[in-house]
Protein backbone atom coordinates (compact mmCIF):
# COMPACT_ATOMS: atom_id res chain seq x y z
CA UNK A 1 0.00 0.00 0.00
CA UNK A 2 1.30 3.30 -0.95
CA UNK A 3 4.15 2.02 -2.47
CA UNK A 4 5.61 -0.06 0.74
CA UNK A 5 8.26 -2.59 -0.54
CA UNK A 6 9.73 -3.52 2.45
CA UNK A 7 8.86 -4.35 5.88
CA UNK A 8 9.00 -2.17 7.71
CA UNK A 9 8.12 0.75 5.95
CA UNK A 10 5.85 3.68 7.74
CA UNK A 11 4.03 6.90 5.48
CA UNK A 12 3.44 10.03 6.74
CA UNK A 13 -0.19 10.96 5.70
CA UNK A 14 -0.84 14.46 6.78
CA UNK A 15 -4.65 15.38 7.84
CA UNK A 16 -5.98 15.67 4.44
CA UNK A 17 -5.27 12.34 3.39
CA UNK A 18 -1.65 13.37 1.18
CA UNK A 19 1.07 11.56 1.26
CA UNK A 20 3.60 13.86 2.46
CA UNK A 21 6.53 11.23 3.01
CA UNK A 22 8.03 7.81 3.60
CA UNK A 23 10.70 5.61 4.49
CA UNK A 24 11.58 1.31 4.80
CA UNK A 25 13.62 -0.35 7.25
CA UNK A 26 14.06 1.18 10.86
CA UNK A 27 15.29 3.69 13.22
CA UNK A 28 13.73 6.65 10.94
CA UNK A 29 11.95 8.48 13.83
CA UNK A 30 14.59 11.27 13.70
CA UNK A 31 13.55 12.07 10.39
CA UNK A 32 10.57 11.85 10.81
CA UNK A 33 9.92 13.73 14.17
CA UNK A 34 10.62 17.43 12.09
CA UNK A 35 8.52 16.97 9.43
CA UNK A 36 5.09 15.35 11.88
CA UNK A 37 6.41 18.26 13.60
CA UNK A 38 5.88 20.95 10.61
CA UNK A 39 2.27 18.88 10.11
CA UNK A 40 1.29 19.72 13.21
CA UNK A 41 2.31 23.54 13.49
CA UNK A 42 0.79 23.59 9.46
CA UNK A 43 -2.59 22.13 10.49
CA UNK A 44 -2.76 23.72 13.65
CA UNK A 45 -2.28 27.52 12.13
CA UNK A 46 -5.34 26.51 9.37
CA UNK A 47 -6.99 25.02 12.51
CA UNK A 48 -7.95 22.13 11.13
CA UNK A 49 -6.16 19.63 13.78
CA UNK A 50 -8.87 18.03 15.30
CA UNK A 51 -6.85 17.79 18.66
CA UNK A 52 -9.81 15.71 20.25
CA UNK A 53 -8.59 12.83 22.43
CA UNK A 54 -8.48 9.39 21.05
CA UNK A 55 -11.02 6.33 22.97
CA UNK A 56 -8.27 3.94 22.28
CA UNK A 57 -8.24 0.51 23.91
CA UNK A 58 -5.62 -2.48 23.81
CA UNK A 59 -6.59 -5.28 21.52
CA UNK A 60 -7.25 -7.48 24.59
CA UNK A 61 -9.34 -5.11 26.41
CA UNK A 62 -13.34 -5.95 26.77
CA UNK A 63 -12.70 -9.38 24.74
CA UNK A 64 -14.71 -12.67 26.16
CA UNK A 65 -11.70 -14.89 28.69
CA UNK A 66 -12.67 -17.87 26.02
CA UNK A 67 -10.62 -20.92 24.91
CA UNK A 68 -9.25 -18.92 22.00
CA UNK A 69 -8.81 -15.82 23.99
CA UNK A 70 -5.68 -14.44 22.08
CA UNK A 71 -4.01 -17.40 21.35
CA UNK A 72 0.07 -17.99 20.64
CA UNK A 73 -0.32 -21.06 18.90
CA UNK A 74 -2.77 -23.47 17.44
CA UNK A 75 -2.65 -27.26 17.03
CA UNK A 76 -5.48 -29.34 14.46
CA UNK A 77 -5.58 -32.41 17.04
CA UNK A 78 -6.06 -34.69 14.12
CA UNK A 79 -9.53 -32.55 12.82
CA UNK A 80 -12.04 -33.53 15.50
CA UNK A 81 -10.25 -31.10 18.19
CA UNK A 82 -8.22 -27.81 18.42
CA UNK A 83 -5.75 -26.71 21.14
CA UNK A 84 -4.74 -23.58 22.14
CA UNK A 85 -2.21 -21.68 23.99
CA UNK A 86 -2.20 -18.52 25.97
CA UNK A 87 0.21 -15.66 25.35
Amino acid sequence: MWGSRAWHTLVIVDPAGNVVGGMSGEGFYPVFKPVIESLISEFDARRVLDRTPLDLKGEKEGLAQTVLYFPGNMLDGGGKELFADRV
